[in-house]
């Protein structure tokens, strides 16, 4: 009894110290893929396995992803492999929070209760599956396989959650940065493909923000008689008609508080040397970085204007108004 109690206290010592040392892996990295092998590295230590496995959960299509495998994959398991979870351990495990263990006790029932597992259907002696938890979600499944029947009890599995709750943090932090890199390469590649239709168009393009120009196309910075680096940082105002400020504010102002999503009208601009021209002006509300701006296409009408006026003129004062 002094030598049980002894043990384990041992073993809880041994279990803190290597709790404690992947702690240091999982601050001392980014990289989870170091994260992961540290991890196994050190579970080894104090649990015997053949297999082990990382798992992350998608519940919104209720599937796990294989993000580790380490040992011996008897199973082929595939890294980035994305499978369905329905009626496995994964299932249970990830809804109920609570870890499971199959052995020769209830390997039986194991296999007719997730039929869609392979590794209990192919009987490979003991399994662990326990959860990894993040904010009170399950975000991924740890699992543990040995060839050696019997050999995972409640202390191993008491075990595994507790150095389990270690690199739940790190999966986490993974997972936010894959998407957040996901969500900055799709918007790298919008960006791309706007800029290259954008600086061949034929109209004017910008994007206010903050009331800056945030960005000009060569076209709308062509209108203004400047060169583009020229107008971006420059106040959107700086550009416009005196007597049409007041107009244009009113409708970018409606665009950024989300009272209208789009605009059309015509209003006068300035060029560089400070002569006025005629613009036919659509407006979108849009994010730029992740937060409100206005895009701005600009059409130049002064030929059109001058047309209009000079045929009103005609009509006006011409001494044959029929043939107008």
């Amino acid at each position: 009894m002094v030598l049980r109690l002894l043990s384990f206290r041992i073993l809880g010592e041994l279990v803190t110290i290597i709790a404690i040392e992947i702690g240091r892996i999982v601050s001392s990295t980014l990289n989870i893929q170091d994260v992961y092998d540290g991890f196994a590295r050190k579970v080894r230590e104090i649990i015997p396995f053949d297999r082990i496995t990382v798992n992350t959960i998608n519940r919104k299509d209720c599937t796990r992803t294989v993000r580790y495998v380490f040992g011996n994959a008897f199973l082929h398991a595939k890294i980035g492999e994305t499978l369905p979870y329905f009626r496995t351990p994964t299932e249970e495990v990830s809804l109920t929070k609570s870890s499971l263990i199959a052995n020769s006790k209830n390997w039986e029932e194991m296999k007719r209760k997730f039929p869609e597992t392979r590794s209990l259907q192919v009987g490979h002696g003991t399994a662990m599956f326990i959860p990894l938890i993040s904010n009170n979600e399950t975000i991924a499944i740890l699992s543990l396989h040995s060839l050696e029947t019997d050999i995972y009890q409640e202390n191993h599995l008491r075990l595994a959650e507790k150095i389990g709750n270690q690199i739940a943090s790190a999966i986490a932090n993974a997972q936010l940065y894959l998407e957040r890199k996901r969500s900055e390469e799709a918007l790298q590649e919008s960006e791309t493909k706007f800029r290259s239709v954008a600086e061949q168009t034929i109209v004017g393009i910008s994007i206010i923000q903050d009331g800056i120009l945030q960005y000009v196309n060569p076209k709308y910075a062509q209108m203004h008689d400047y060169g583009v680096e020229d107008m971006i940082g420059m106040s959107y105002v700086e550009a416009i008609y005196p007597d049409d400020v007041a107009l244009v504010e009113g409708f970018v102002e409606k665009r950024l508080s989300g009272e209208i999503g789009s605009s059309h009208y015509e209003c006068r601009k300035i060029k560089k040397n400070g002569e006025p021209f005629y613009v036919d002006v659509y407006g979108v509300s849009t994010l730029y970085n992740h937060r409100p701006a206005v895009i701005g296409v600009l059409m130049d009408i002064t030929e059109r204007k001058r047309e209009i006026m000079s045929r009103v003129v005609y009509e006006k004062f011409s001494p044959y108004p029929d043939l107008a």
